[in-house]
């Protein structure tokens, strides 16, 4: 730890540090607690007038988080337009997003809350597809399709970003999945297929990745389907011979439906601890967890000033988020039309990439964060030899501000299920179970067109 740290440095850092803990490290479900209430309770109107009463939520570290939830409340309110500019805003500050200077010293100081919030992978692919809805509703499918694109791009960076990495959540199934559909909708077959083809690959990474069957046999009556319209005979054989999928033709005089369910809310993000032992041996000073599972060496090399102000970390405590689960009354969902029953097919499990991502980078994580203890020890000791109260009050905010980073979209689904219904020309009635939940809902059929639409259930 460099020697010109002056008094007035350390009065800087410990009131930034006070300053972060006065404007809020708590638990940010707690925090937006009246809000998520109504919105668990689906009323999801009051949901938005609360968002829009209480703008203070909108400060500069969580904006994108409240964008999210503005986005998300009209959304379900049907309010298309609104939902179309918060989701937008939240999607320029995702492409704007610039790690500062500043924020990564008070975050090293203090703990990640301290930074503005970056959603994770998965929630900015979730993202365009509530955009890409909030299109459909307005009939408006070449904006759709702009945000399919859109999609497409940002899955395309996710990929970048992963490259190399095994067992990683490194692309959206269903994300190619819904691209297809909304290609078809719009009489692109050919780029149909293609995301239909796209999204099978990624569906068998999914069960591996997440631990369940996860090709839904929609998609791949559809791909093999989307094939034979290309005239791909190929690829439909392939299709066909690999999975024993079957070509369906669609009877003349009848129409499509795609069924979206929502089913539940996702997890939230809690703070969990790990206490860790260290030790200091030829330059290093090492931090191992309870069950010498987890080991992260430090090198510190022959910096005595350095040693001495690591070597009292005898046992550190390292703050850490967790997702905690909201689970679903039921799993299962059926769609009923025409006197026939339907079961939904999972298509994506948001709860599970959810943890999955968590876990892509929970070494990466609890890592930074012992190296911010550290720090934080560092400036300890300096605060101490120049005063010792001054090394009191820092100790004190040391204390105080090693807390997790427990932000996260908290008004997305658990779980979205699919049913892709074949169904004569007219004005239909679609009932959608699961357990003792049951929405009705009425859709307007086109002979060789394909509706989209969405609920909650």
């Amino acid at each position: 730890m460099p020697h010109f740290l002056s008094i007035r440095h350390l009065k800087v850092i410990t009131l930034a540090a006070s300053v972060n803990v006065v404007c809020g490290c708590a638990d940010y479900y707690v925090k937006t607690q009246e809000f998520q209430t109504k919105f668990e309770n689906r009323d999801y109107q009051s949901a938005l007038n609360y968002l829009k009463d209480n703008r203070k939520l909108a400060n500069s570290r969580e904006r994108v988080l409240y964008d999210l939830n503005m986005g998300t409340s009209a959304y379900l309110t049907q309010d298309y337009n609104l939902s179309i500019e918060h989701f937008g805003a939240a999607d320029y500050y995702i492409e704007d997003y610039r790690k500062t200077i500043g924020n990564e010293i008070l975050a090293l100081v203090t703990n990640p809350r301290s930074k503005p919030y970056m959603p994770e992978y998965f929630e900015q692919v979730l993202l365009h597809y509530y955009q890409a809805l909030n299109y459909i509703a307005l009939s408006d499918y070449e904006g759709a399709l702009v945000e399919c694109r859109r999609m497409n791009l940002q899955l395309q960076k996710i990929n970048d970003a992963t490259k190399g990495k095994q067992n990683k959540y490194s692309n959206d199934a269903f994300g190619h999945y819904l691209m297809g559909i909304v290609y078809e909708a719009s009489g692109d077959a050919n780029n149909a297929f293609i995301a239909y083809r796209n999204a099978v690959k990624h569906y068998e990474q999914y069960s591996e990745l997440f631990g369940y069957q996860a090709i839904p046999a929609q998609l791949l009556a559809d791909v093999v389907r989307s094939a034979r319209q290309n005239g791909f005979v190929e690829e439909s054989d392939f299709f066909e011979n690999k999975y024993n999928a079957k070509f369906e033709p669609r009877p003349s005089g009848y129409g499509e439906v795609v069924v979206f369910v929502h089913n539940g809310l996702g997890p939230v993000k809690r703070q969990s601890s790990f206490n860790f032992v260290s030790t200091l041996n030829n330059g290093f000073v090492t931090f191992t967890d309870a069950d010498n599972a987890v080991t992260f060496p430090i090198f510190i090399g022959s910096n005595s000033y350095e040693e001495n102000a690591l070597k009292d970390l005898n046992v550190v405590r390292v703050a850490f988020p967790k997702y905690v689960e909201r689970p679903l009354a039921s799993s299962t969902v059926d769609v009923t039309c025409c006197g026939e029953k339907h079961e939904a097919e999972l298509v994506e499990d948001v709860n599970a990439i959810a943890f999955k991502s968590l876990e892509d980078r929970c070494m990466k994580e609890i890592g930074s964060t012992i190296l911010r203890i550290a720090l934080k020890q560092s400036l300890k000791k300096v605060a101490s030899e120049k005063n010792d109260y001054i090394g009191l009050f820092v100790g004190i905010a040391n204390a105080i501000t090693e807390t997790a980073d427990t932000r996260n979209w908290q008004t997305l689904p658990h779980s979205i299920y699919m049913s892709r219904l074949v169904l004569p020309e007219g004005r239909q009635k679609i009932r959608i179970t699961s357990g003792q939940s049951a929405v009705e809902m009425e859709v307007e059929v086109k002979a060789g067109k394909v509706a989209i639409v969405q609920t909650e259930v």
